[in-house]
């Protein structure tokens, strides 16, 4: 549980496991179940508390037909 006396902000890039709502968020963010969550980070002798964990989404507008490039390797040229 969140400690309500702190006044400081929360660290926004670290998973806390004992908050429902942000196990909730980040096993579906990342596709995974809460146990395989803890089991990878355990394999890797990870405290999950402080795995900073970074949502790599672009933003509307880029996924736009429009704002998409295409790139040629030269000898397509």
């Amino acid at each position: 549980m969140d400690n309500l006396t702190k006044r400081a902000q929360p660290d926004r890039s670290k998973i806390n496991m004992d908050e429902a709502f942000e196990v909730k968020y980040w096993t579906h963010a990342l596709g995974v179940s809460k146990e395989e969550l803890q089991k990878v980070a355990a394999s890797h002798g990870f405290d999950i508390a402080n795995i900073p964990i970074y949502e790599m989404t672009p933003a509307e507008a880029d996924l736009a037909p429009e704002a998409q490039y295409t790139v040629f390797h030269p000898s397509e040229i």
